[in-house]
């Protein structure tokens, strides 16, 4: 008698395994998001690597503009619901509510405690709607251990939402800005902000040695112009800290200096967005030096030998992938070529149809090392220099689009020289991506309170700054 055979197929088969691996894995899943789980994983490492403080973490969450727009749309129809119906019911006496400290919103829970012992840290973790970090908290300490963010070191990898770092009104030293930096080389923390924390040291160029970081902030750090050059030195084209979009030096010890200092680094960098140098000691002198970048100014021969230099090591960089691709090509067909025969008659031939397949090996060459590479980027290219009687001129800085400059020792002079740049980045042809200035704050000097200077420099801003809105809103929108 013959055996029966199975009805079930060797593909029912497989796919009860990968049922069963899919749902082993899908279960494994949650175990492994609550191991990094920021608010328990943070005291438990800390205790490990035996920190001398209690570390407490508070979670905190701050909601985005279109998040708030849409509670306040359905405050509105609560509102508008509950007139409605106290209309139509009879009125009744409300029993009091009793709010317990559980129920309490995040603001409140956020307040450190009064009853907090002195050897407790406390870590704010600030989340977003969707619930993922996206910043690190630190204030009002005393001072901050340095194994604390040593232990963050090894987790802020592990949190890709994780943008801003803050250590705000707190005594910091050298050591504690030197441990930031290597946070923010392992993460991907792209704003720094140590506001109203000053370090004897003054070592916070180093943070823009990562190469990494968009916005730096520096309010009442006592910082003065020999500091502020160390910083503006990282600002220049081809540094470490070009790519740095947001620069806030206010309430801090700078004079005209340093002032000179930051336009010096404005004449080749084509990043820096936004400047804040507000409530410091500059007079028109340092105003006006960085106003006069943002207009028409001459090249020194230091940049014009600079920009050939970075033009040539652009051609020599091009040149090397190019050769590098067409050895790679003509070793694979030297290894992937038959044996030599014996010379035909047909030899012409053959000479023909090889020379258009170089050709074409050149050309795939070419094409692979421009999109490599790119186009060429200067701040001092063809488009964006002219030459007028054998000298060159460039066009001007027009990336930066807010300066502030409230509160120094600003006169009536240095609003005639904004008039002129206002008037000049208006006829000047743009680059799409660079709209000049779009604000520009000037509260608290010694200016007169209405002059013709200022309301043209107000009317033509405003338009600009309509016109500016108007073109980011059609570009989100898909706009050529």
């Amino acid at each position: 008698m013959k055996p029966v055979r199975s009805t079930r197929s060797v593909r029912s088969l497989r796919s009860t395994r990968s049922l069963r691996t899919s749902t082993a894995h899908s279960t494994t899943v949650p175990v492994k998001t609550e191991l990094i789980d920021f608010e328990n994983v943070l005291p438990f490492a800390c205790a490990k690597f035996n920190c001398p403080y209690v570390i407490c973490v508070e979670k905190t969450q701050r909601n985005d503009d279109f998040y708030k727009a849409l509670k306040q749309q359905e405050g509105v129809k609560r509102r508008i619901s509950m007139a409605i119906s106290t209309k139509r019911e009879p009125a009744t006496t409300p029993e009091p509510v009793q709010h317990d400290d559980a129920g309490s919103s995040i603001e409140t829970a956020t307040q450190p405690s009064l009853t907090t012992s002195i050897n407790t840290v406390t870590v704010y973790s600030v989340y977003d709607t969707y619930n993922c970090l996206t910043e690190i908290r630190l204030e009002r300490l005393k001072n901050v251990p340095r194994v604390l963010l040593q232990v963050m070191r090894y987790l802020v990898p592990y949190y890709k939402n994780l943008t801003r770092i803050s250590i705000v009104n707190s005594k910091i030293n050298a050591a504690i800005i030197h441990e930031i930096s290597n946070i923010v080389r392992v993460s991907t923390i792209t704003q720094v902000h140590l506001d109203r924390t000053p370090v004897n040291e003054a070592n916070y160029a180093i943070l823009l040695d990562t190469s990494v970081i968009k916005s730096l902030s520096l309010t009442r750090c006592n910082i003065n112009d020999d500091v502020c050059e160390i910083i503006a030195s990282k600002l220049h084209m081809s540094t470490v800290g070009e790519k740095l979009s947001l620069l806030n030096l206010s309430s801090n010890h700078i004079t005209d200096l340093g002032a000179k200092s930051l336009a010096a680094a404005l004449r080749t960098n084509r990043y820096l967005r936004h400047l804040n140098i507000s409530d410091n000691h500059i007079t028109d002198d340092g105003a006006i030096s960085i106003l006069n970048v943002l207009m028409e100014f001459p090249l020194t021969d230091f940049e014009v030998l600079n920009k050939k230099e970075r033009y040539f090591t652009y051609l020599r960089n091009k040149q090397s992938l190019y050769l590098k691709y067409l050895e790679r090509r003509s070793s694979a067909e030297i290894s992937s070529k038959p044996p030599k025969r014996k010379k035909s008659s047909a030899r012409k031939e053959k000479e023909t149809q090889q020379k258009p397949m170089l050709n074409d090996d050149s050309m795939r060459a070419k094409l692979l090392a421009e999109q490599i590479l790119g186009p060429f980027v200067d701040p001092f290219q063809a488009d964006c220099i002219k030459r007028t009687d054998g000298h060159l001129f460039c066009i001007g800085n027009l990336a930066l689009s807010h300066l502030n400059m409230s509160y120094n020792n600003l006169s009536y002079i240095m609003i005639k020289a904004l008039k002129d740049v206002v008037t000049y980045q208006k006829g000047v042809r743009k680059v799409r991506t660079h709209n000049g200035l779009i604000k520009v704050v000037v509260d608290g000097n010694n200016l007169p309170i209405q002059c013709l200077e200022m309301n043209f420099i107000n009317d033509l801003l405003g338009r600009k700054n309509l016109e500016f809105v108007r073109l980011s809103r059609g570009f989100s929108r898909g706009m050529p």
